[in-house]
Formats: C-alpha cells, sequence, structure tokens
C-alpha cells in the first residue's frame, strides 16, 4: 500500500481547524468568546464538531521503589475542569471553509494549593525529620486549553488544540 492511499484511509490531509479568540487573555469569569474554522478538502460525513475547554496541571508523583526500579517520581496529569459543547450535530459538513462561533465561561476552580504528599505517606508524619530528606513533589501552574474536533466516523479525527492564556 503506497503512503498516499494510507494517508486517504486514516483521514490524514483531508481538513484541517483553526480556532481564533476575541482575546488574547482572560480571567476568572471572562466570556471566552471566538470562532473554529472548519477547512475541508470534499465533504464528510461526520458524529459532529465538538468544543472542549479545559484545565489541567501537569505533578510529579512519588512512586515507591519496586524489584526493578528504585523509588522515584513520574509524570501525571490531573484534569481539573472540563467543558464540552457541540458546535454542529452529526451531519454533512461541506467542502470549503465553514465557520462555528462559541462562547464558554471561564469558571473559579477555587482549588486549594497543592500540598507535596509524603513520600512515606503516615510513616512520614511519625518521622516528620526523615521525610523531609526527601524532595516534595513538584507542581506546574494550571494551564486552560481549548480543543475542536471533528470526529469522523473510522478515521482520524480533524482537530486543533490552543492554550488559552488566563491572567490575574
Amino acid at each position: 500500500m503506497g503512503v498516499a492511499v494510507v494517508l486517504m484511509v486514516f483521514g490524514i490531509g483531508e481538513g484541517s481547524v483553526d480556532i481564533a479568540l476575541e482575546s488574547a487573555s482572560y480571567k476568572t469569569g471572562d466570556t471566552v468568546r471566538g470562532k473554529a474554522v472548519l477547512h475541508l478538502k470534499s465533504s464528510k460525513q461526520a458524529n459532529g464538531l465538538r468544543l472542549r475547554f479545559y484545565a489541567q496541571r501537569r505533578e510529579q508523583r512519588w512512586v515507591g521503589a519496586t524489584a526493578k526500579k528504585p523509588a522515584h517520581y513520574e509524570p501525571h496529569t490531573v484534569v481539573l475542569h472540563t467543558q464540552e459543547k457541540v458546535l454542529a450535530p452529526k451531519g454533512s459538513f461541506p467542502a470549503g471553509d465553514s465557520e462555528y462561533a462559541f462562547e464558554v465561561v471561564v469558571p473559579n476552580l477555587n482549588l486549594p494549593a497543592p500540598a507535596a504528599p509524603s513520600p512515606l505517606g503516615g510513616l512520614g508524619q511519625v518521622l516528620g525529620g526523615l521525610a523531609g530528606a526527601i524532595p516534595p513533589a513538584q507542581t506546574y501552574p494550571i494551564e486552560w486549553r481549548l480543543n475542536v474536533s471533528l470526529d469522523l466516523p473510522m478515521s482520524l479525527d480533524i482537530q486543533k488544540e490552543i492554550p488559552v492564556l488566563l491572567t490575574g
């Protein structure tokens, strides 16, 4: 099977999505307004065009020792909030460029500051001084992201994801 056939079977290169926001940054309580522009080379039957607005935080979590690995930290991503909207329902999407307006509100997550878990659990609390000898877990700032996806059956979805900057 040639490369062109493989790309066609999986839907690679069949279209793209662009996302444009009205503002460069937002605050809690603001309405994020924008548009998704779907560019298709040919008409497509799809299960819908969906928007996902979410907040996540990367963390380093403590993993205890095993027979094959010493104790260490591993990266982990925690999703803190998700909003999903259907921009267009299941149906036929025409060839060419189509625009879809959207609005989502930035919620107040009211999250406590992340506590560094003791790698020694309850034993670490009892032996407080010893637990201090192990470096604390790392957490990173909350990342807000916006994803638009055309859900194509039996093919790779056409999608785009961008960061959304929150200030203050």
